[in-house]
Formats: structure tokens, sequence, C-alpha cells
């Protein structure tokens, strides 16, 4: 592989020199200016995702004044590695909207600088000679990577830290290692392929564009996503899908509870076994499990489509509200108690039941073995 080529090619010629030399054998040079802004950039003045561009105007000044390569961003990507230990002004630790009253070093937001790096070369330059990032040498992930990415190629050896990828806009990322939590957010457009295993909420809210992520996802995964397509190669967590508003969803694996709740539109497909609540209040949207799902299979449901070609455990449609369920396999014990309507159809076996309260529509091989009726409760 010629990136991979490439890797080994620039860290035996790079990564072992110390800062010291790095610095002094491009004394002079756009690395050494933008080294010197980085460390004012770290203090205090320029921390964040350059929202208020001031800083990319002196790193565009910079530029002008001397040239800048993309070997000068793969040297970068190595010399931070001596700012890590120093100390820095600190920022609150957000997760979910809260503050946890903990604090990180500004160093972790070095990710916002280095994705505006690229972000300024790859408009002047529209080359398409792939970037080389360095982190597997850093002590801490770096938060924020390929920000915004305007539609470089960019190769991430090792680890990275929350938000890798966000609001990317086109371009193709490889990361050849783990990702901390909101992987790809709001991802407008562009390929990355993870391939390592990825923290909570992989593909948050993402427009368009594909995620494939090697190994295992962590909970709410593709929470909200409107359009592209995630991949996952192993399992995943709680609340795959949560919420999905029109992107394709595949798990290659086995995935844990609430797999499509509260799902609006799109498709999931799970090659392995899902465990209980699946489609727990979904409504609308495509659910398809290859193998068994636990139970609960449809609970409170009001549209969608569900389909399990393994077993399925008990109170399959329990308070279902509307849609279809399909169980190819073997039906557990109190199938459709508590179903207001919808429609349930068994393929396969399944445990006799009394229907109680159940007042939609099963079937058993399209012979009709509990009609639909009104409920005196809810009239």
């Amino acid at each position: 592989m010629d990136l991979q080529k490439k890797i080994d090619e620039t860290y035996s010629t790079v990564a072992e020199q110390t800062q010291e030399k790095l610095v002094l054998s491009n004394k002079g040079s756009a690395l050494n200016a933008v080294l010197s802004f980085y460390e004012t950039w770290l203090q205090t003045k320029y921390n964040g995702p350059f929202s208020a561009e001031e800083g990319a105007q002196e790193l565009e000044e910079i530029f002008k004044v001397q040239p800048w390569t993309q070997d000068d961003i793969t040297q970068f990507s190595l010399a931070i590695e001596n700012y890590q230990g120093k100390t820095f002004p600190t920022i609150p630790v957000v997760m979910w909207g809260r503050n946890l009253g903990l604090l990180k070093s500004n160093f972790v937001q070095t990710g916002h600088f280095i994705s505006k790096l690229i972000n300024i070369h790859y408009e002047q330059e529209q080359t398409k000679k792939e970037y080389v990032l360095f982190t597997q040498i850093l002590q801490k992930k770096l938060d924020y990577l390929c920000f915004k990415n305007k539609g470089a190629s960019v190769l991430i050896q090792g680890d990275v830290g929350d938000h890798a990828c966000s609001g990317m806009e086109e371009g193709k990322v490889i990361i050849n290692g783990n990702a901390q939590d909101y992987l790809c957010s709001s991802m407008i457009n562009g390929f990355v392929q993870l391939c390592g295993h990825a923290h909570f909420r992989a593909g948050n809210n993402m427009k368009n564009g594909l995620l494939l992520i090697d190994k295992w996802a962590n909970s709410f995964l593709a929470e909200r996503a409107k359009g592209g397509q995630i991949i996952v190669r192993g399992d995943s967590g709680d609340y795959a899908g949560f919420r999905l508003d029109g992107a394709s969803v595949l798990v290659k694996g086995d995935v844990m509870n609430y797999l499509g709740a509260e799902m609006k539109k799109g498709e999931i497909l799970i090659e392995g076994n899902a465990n209980s609540y699946i489609g727990r209040r979904m409504c609308s949207g495509t659910i398809i499990v290859r193998k068994n799902a636990g139970l609960q299979c449809g609970l409170e449901m009001s549209g969608g489509e569900i389909s399990i070609y393994g077993n399925a455990d008990s109170d399959m449609g329990y308070k279902m509200k509307d849609g279809i369920i399909h169980i190819f396999g073997h039906a557990g014990e109190r199938t459709g108690h508590n179903m207001l309507a919808g429609a349930i159809h068994l393929e396969g076996t399944y445990e006799k039941s009394k229907w109680i309260n159940c007042t939609g529509t099963v079937y058993h091989k399209e012979k009709c073995i509990k009609k639909a009726r009104k409920r005196k409760d809810l009239l």
C-alpha cells in the first residue's frame, strides 16, 4: 500500500528527531513560525474552532511570507509531542450537553489547529496527495482532528479524541487507531474509515457520506443520522440508530438493547443478534435482524416494519400501536400481549397465547389467527 509505505518512510526519518533538532533544522521556516504561533494560541488567544477566524488569518499571513508544504504538516504533528506536558489554560469537559465539573488542557484542542492548517493548504494547492498525521506518540488524544475537512485526503496514524471528522464537507480520512466520542458528528459528505473501535455517538447527526468502523462501536451509534451510510464490522452497544432520521446502518455483529428506538425513518440491518426492546416507539423505517431478538420487540412502536429472521423472545408487539413485525423463527410466549393495533406475522413456530388485551392482528403463515378488534378501554 503506497500510503502505508509513505507512513513508514516519513516516521522513520522524522519521528526519531528531537524537538530541538526539528526546530533548528527549520530555523526561519514556516514550520518554525507556526510552532511559535501555536504556543501563543495554546496559551490564550486563539483556542477554539477559529470561530472568529482571527487565528486562520494569521496563519494565512505566515504562509504568504514562507512556503508551507504537506511535509511541514506531518512534521508539525510530530513536533507537538513536547507541548503536551506543558501547563496551559484548561477548558470544561462537557458531555451530552452537561458540564461534568471536570477540566482538560487546551492541548487537546490542537485538532482544531491542525484541521485549519490542512484546510488552508488544501484550498490553496488543491493537492490530491495524502496528508499524514502521527498521533500514536501522544499521551493525550486530540479533539476535532479533520474538523470541517474541505476535501483533503488524510491518514491519521494513531488514536483520535472527540469530534474527529465532525462537520466534514468532503474528502477521505483513514484513522489507523481508535476514536473517542462523536466521530463524524454532523458530517456532510466524504469517506471515513476507522480501523479501530469508536466510543459513544459515532455518526451522530450525519447528513451524508460513508463511515466505516472496522471493529466495534459503543452506544448511540448513528443517533439522529439524517443520511449517508454507517457500517460497523463488529458489534454495537445500546441505542444503535436512536431517533434515526433517514440514514442507512449496517452492523455485522451483535447489538445491545433499544435498537432503532424512536426511529423516524431509514434502514437498519443487523447481521447478528439484537437484545431487547427493538424498535421501541419507532415511527417509521425498516429494521432487519438476521439472527435472534430479545424480549418486547416493537414495544410501543407506532409505525415502520421489523423483521426477525431468527427466534424472538417473549412479549412481541407489547403495547404496539401500529406497524408490522415479522418473525421467521420461533416466537416466544405472550406474543401480541397488550398489543393495541398493527400486525404481527409469524412464519415459524410460536408459543400458544391467550391474546390478553390484544386488539391487533396476528397471522401465522398467511392465516389470521387473531383478528383485530376495538378495545373498550380505548373507546
